[in-house]
């Protein structure tokens, strides 16, 4: 369940997420920033349709967005991940006026997907091969900041030896783990909000209702890592193909943390293309999250949700530990 505004107010009200910051001079406009989340592209070369429909995304974002400073890509950029998806995709990336940055997805890499009975395979590329051809960062998982909240960018790291009870769900390894503590508990000294980014989800989301684990792997150790320290927002992908006409059902609290699905790009599996927009106001106790339909490619309804602009009744309020700072970000 989302966080009403008038929720938000009630919690304003008691302290929740709110901190003392200098508000602008009269007459000054606040800092603004907007951070553009989407997932699933499942880019096909061999289908022209799957890249123009994610250039209709590049579109939307460049000419609509003005305030986007990122770009975030949640993993499954492509569908199956060949040489030529690779090459295509980079190419697709850079016509974003946005930085990119990205995560990678069980379908950008590993031979095979486990149980898939065609025996398609990919060109056996790595999670290294990724990160070399996408230049996001040094490595497959890094963080950033924008202001005082951190980005935590977490990979899902498939490979042959993982579990075939879950080998669609996410792998994260003992040293990706050990990471993950050091940036949690450094964010935490430094007064940092937390949002933590992921192709799956780092715990099993309510709505999901598939019968193989979906979420990141092993759940055991990577809870006593999440459970020890505060996380505002959890952002993922993954989940999508019974999703793409319940925005509503993308978001919920659960123990203090907000989970937020990013929505699907993906032309082919989903009627509509969709995104989330975080949008930070220098100054505010929170983030607003914006819903939007990109493009509806199947000539699904439009009665509810219109394509190209914000879901108005959608917007989520999310109070922040330590409100929004972006001076000098």
């Amino acid at each position: 369940m989302g966080i009403t505004r008038r929720e938000f107010a009630a919690r304003l009200s008691l302290g929740v997420g709110a901190l003392a910051l200098g508000a602008p001079g009269r007459g000054q406009e606040p800092e603004r920033c907007g951070i553009v989340v989407a997932a699933d592209v499942h880019l096909k070369p061999d289908e022209p349709r799957s890249g123009r429909s994610f250039m209709r995304f590049v579109e939307d974002v460049n000419d609509n967005l003005p305030d986007a400073r990122y770009v975030l890509l949640l993993g499954d950029l492509m569908d199956w991940g060949t040489d030529e998806s690779y090459a295509l995709m980079a190419e697709l990336q850079a016509e974003l006026r946005p930085r990119v940055l990205g995560v990678p997805g069980n379908h950008d890499f590993r031979p095979r997907l486990a149980g898939d009975e065609t025996g398609r395979r990919t060109d056996d590329h790595s999670m290294e091969y990724f990160v070399e051809r996408f230049a996001y960062a040094p490595g497959p998982y890094y963080s950033f900041a924008l202001g005082n909240t951190r980005f935590v960018m977490m990979a899902t790291e498939r490979c042959h030896s993982n579990p075939e009870e879950v080998s669609y769900g996410g792998w994260v390894s003992a040293e990706q783990r050990e990471w993950l503590d050091g940036q949690l508990s450094r964010a935490e000294s430094a007064g940092e909000n937390v949002i933590v980014c992921s192709h799956q989800g780092i715990f099993e989301r309510a709505w999901n209702t598939h019968t193989l684990p979906y979420c990141m792997n092993p759940p055991e150790p990577l809870a006593e890592v999440l459970e020890a320290h505060p996380i505002d927002v959890s952002l993922s992908g993954h989940v999508h193909g019974q999703l793409q006409e319940h925005h509503g059902e993308m978001v919920e609290e659960r123990d203090g943390t907000v989970w937020i699905n990013g929505g699907a790009l993906s032309h082919a599996r989903d009627g509509r293309m969709q995104c989330r927009y975080f949008e930070f106001v220098d100054g505010a106790p929170g983030v607003t999250i914006r819903s939007r339909d990109v493009a509806d490619v199947r000539g699904t309804p439009e009665a509810e949700h219109p394509v190209g602009c914000f879901i108005e009744g959608l917007d989520v309020d999310v109070p922040l530990r330590h409100g929004v700072r972006l001076t000098g970000a």
